[in-house]
């Protein structure tokens, strides 16, 4: 029986300490918190060794996401590779947390620039977004058939579309 790190690693993405993640968010500070959801918080954090703003996902001990679950979405994650889904940087599996760092989005999730209070898109900027929306469905559903196949359909929904403007 292999471990969680055994099969993360051939996964693809960057193993990273929980303490390497911990600096990155500073301790995962309330101030550095983007969100908040059915799995856990997201906070924003910076690598300097990279030199690279990422958001790292740190899953709720409460959350139903359970190790099969959760390295079934970093193997599934790391295989996407399209200019408009958010990409893996890698995880972390220490001291009974499951993290996940992605790519930063300085524009924040699409859903709020959409149904936000302040919502300043213009049509022909919505139409583009629907446009890079359905390129990358298009790509879920025909060039990466294998790799959602394992997924369930909620795993699929809870990844969220990020604005790359």
């Amino acid at each position: 029986m292999t471990s969680i790190s055994d099969d993360l690693e051939r996964a693809g993405p960057r193993k990273f300490s929980y303490q390497a993640l911990a600096v990155a968010t500073y301790n995962f500070s309330d101030e550095r918190k983007l969100g908040e959801g059915g799995f856990g918080c997201v906070y924003k954090g910076y690598l300097i060794d990279l030199d690279l703003p990422i958001a790292v996902k740190k899953i709720s001990r409460s959350s139903r996401q359970g190790k099969k679950e959760y390295v079934t979405e970093v193997k599934i994650i790391s295989m996407l590779r399209h200019r408009n889904l958010v990409q893996l940087i890698g995880w972390c599996h220490e001291k009974s947390q499951f993290l996940l760092a992605y790519e930063f989005m300085p524009n924040r999730s699409l859903d709020v620039h959409l149904f936000g209070d302040r919502s300043s898109l213009v049509w022909p900027v919505r139409f583009k977004i629907t446009i890079g929306l359905a390129s990358a469905l298009l790509y879920l559903h025909e060039d990466c058939e294998q790799c959602v196949r394992g997924a369930s359909r909620h795993q699929v929904q809870q990844y969220n579309a990020g604005l790359k403007l």
